[in-house]
């Protein structure tokens, strides 16, 4: 059954679920962090890399690291 409070509730998730939706300070913020997460990410990922290919005397991957 669906009433008002269900109704409600599903608006108010939709809102904040929904990216389109959202309140823009909430989106810009979500958005920022996402963004500074994944280049951090990426930066840990790219280090990790280096170390693997000098462990394993990977040295004619060296030139190309940043494809990976």
């Amino acid at each position: 059954i669906i009433n008002e409070v269900t109704i409600r509730n599903y608006a108010r998730n939709e809102e904040l679920i929904d990216i389109n939706r959202m309140p823009e300070n909430i989106r810009d913020d979500i958005l920022y962090t996402y963004s500074k997460e994944a280049e951090a990410a990426a930066a840990r990922g790219r280090k990790d890399l280096y170390n693997y290919f000098v462990q394993n005397k990977l040295i004619n991957l060296m030139d190309v690291i940043s494809d990976f």
